[in-house]
C-alpha cells in the first residue's frame, strides 16, 4: 500500500505482485474486494487500484479518516486464489494546529521533517536555510513560547523590528540549536530551556534567562543581564561580566574572576558547592575558576556573623538595644 496526492486528493494504491509459472499461457484476472465488497473503481480488473475516500468506510470518531479491508482474488483458467488481506487507512486531516512535541492536534500525525518548532497557537514553523543560516526574527518577535521538534546544525538569526519588545522563550525540548544571533535583540526578554545551544549572542544590551540548558558559551559581557536556573551545564570556564543572578548550574571548569566578587552573582538563597563531593563553599577562601562547582538552595546560618558558604553579616542598622544582631543573633562589640 502506497499513499499519495492525485490532483490534491489523498489515495491509497493497492498492488499485486503476479506472475504465470514458466511455459504457461493466458492471463491472470484480478479481482479486488473493499469490506467484503467487489470493487469496481480505478484500475479494477488490473493488478492495482487506486482508492479514494469514497471509496472506503469513515472510521467511527474520526471523521478525517476512511478505511478498509483490501485482497484481490487471482483467477488463472479453473484455479483461483485470494490474497492476504491488508488494512488501508486514508487521512484526509488538515493537521491545522500541532501539539508541542509537533503531532498534528486532531489525528496525532507527526508534522514534517523540515518543520523547525510550533508556535504557542500550535502552528508549525519550517526554516529554509540559505548559506547554513535561517532568519527567524521575523516569527519570534511576536512572543510567547515556541517548541523546538528537531535540532539545527544552522544560525538562527533572530533580529528584527524592536518597536515592540515582548518576551520570548524558546522550549527546545531536548534538542540542539547550533547558534542563536539574537541581533539587535528586538525583545523584551529571553528564555532559552531544556536542551543545548552551542552559541548564543547579541549586539545589543539584552536580558537573558537560562533555564536547564547546557552550552559551551564562556563570556557575557556587560550588555547582558542573566539569570540562570534549573539544571543548567556550562561546559566551559565562563566569564560573568553583567548583571548576574544565579540561582542554579553546573559549571564544570568553573567561573573566571571577574570585577564582581562571586558571592555577588548569587542569587539570595543559593550558594556554591563542590560538584562532586556537594559540600558548601566558603566563596571567600575558595578560588573557582577552575573547579567544578554547582549553585544550589542554601539558607544561611551565622555564627560570630559568618556563614559557611562565605556570606558575612555587617550588622549594618540592625543591632538591637541589647546589642545583638537581628539579623544574625550575633553579639556586637
Amino acid at each position: 500500500v502506497v499513499y499519495e496526492k492525485l490532483d490534491g486528493e489523498s489515495v491509497a494504491v493497492v498492488d499485486v505482485n503476479a506472475s504465470l509459472a514458466s511455459g504457461s499461457t493466458g492471463n491472470i484476472t484480478y479481482q479486488w474486494y473493499v469490506n467484503e465488497t467487489e470493487f469496481k473503481g480505478t484500475g479494477s480488473g488490473s493488478y492495482k487500484i487506486i482508492l479514494t475516500q469514497s471509496d472506503l468506510t469513515t472510521t467511527e470518531g474520526k471523521n478525517w479518516e476512511y478505511s478498509g479491508q483490501v485482497y484481490c482474488k487471482l483467477s488463472y483458467n479453473n484455479y483461483t486464489v485470494n490474497t492476504d488481506t491488508v488494512a488501508v487507512t486514508v487521512n484526509t486531516c488538515t493537521h491545522a494546529k500541532y501539539t508541542h512535541d509537533g503531532k498534528c492536534q486532531q489525528c496525532g500525525e507527526p508534522c514534517r521533517a523540515e518543520v523547525l518548532f510550533i508556535d504557542k497557537d500550535g502552528l508549525p514553523y519550517s526554516s529554509e536555510l540559505d548559506g547554513g543560516e535561517a532568519m527567524v526574527g521575523s516569527k519570534l518577535i511576536s512572543g510567547g513560547t515556541f517548541y523546538f521538534v528537531r535540532d539545527i546544525d544552522a544560525i538562527l538569526r533572530a533580529g528584527d523590528d524592536g518597536t515592540n519588545k515582548k518576551d520570548l522563550t524558546l522550549d527546545l525540548q531536548g534538542h540542539k540549536v547550533k547558534n542563536l544571533d539574537l541581533q539587535n535583540f528586538p525583545y523584551n526578554s529571553v528564555t532559552i530551556k531544556n536542551g543545548t545551544i552551542n552559541i548564543f549572542g547579541t549586539s545589543a544590551p539584552a536580558v537573558f534567562i537560562l533555564d536547564s540548558v547546557t552550552t559551551n558559551a564562556d563570556y557575557f559581557s556587560n550588555w547582558c543581564t542573566l539569570t540562570v536556573k534549573g539544571d543548567c551545564v556550562f561546559e566551559n570556564q565562563v566569564a560573568f561580566h553583567g548583571k548576574t543572578q544565579l540561582q542554579g548550574g553546573t559549571f564544570q571548569n568553573g567561573i573566571m574572576k571577574t570585577d564582581a566578587p562571586p558571592l555577588a552573582l548569587l542569587a539570595d538563597g543559593y550558594a556554591f558547592a563542590d560538584a562532586d563531593s556537594n559540600d558548601i563553599l566558603n566563596i571567600s577562601d575558595v578560588n573557582i575558576e577552575n573547579r567544578n562547582v554547582k549553585v544550589v538552595g542554601h539558607t544561611c546560618q551565622y555564627h560570630n556573623g559568618k556563614c559557611v558558604c562565605g556570606r558575612i553579616c555587617d550588622h549594618a542598622g540592625k543591632v538591637d538595644k541589647d546589642g545583638y544582631c537581628t539579623f544574625c543573633k550575633a553579639l556586637v562589640e
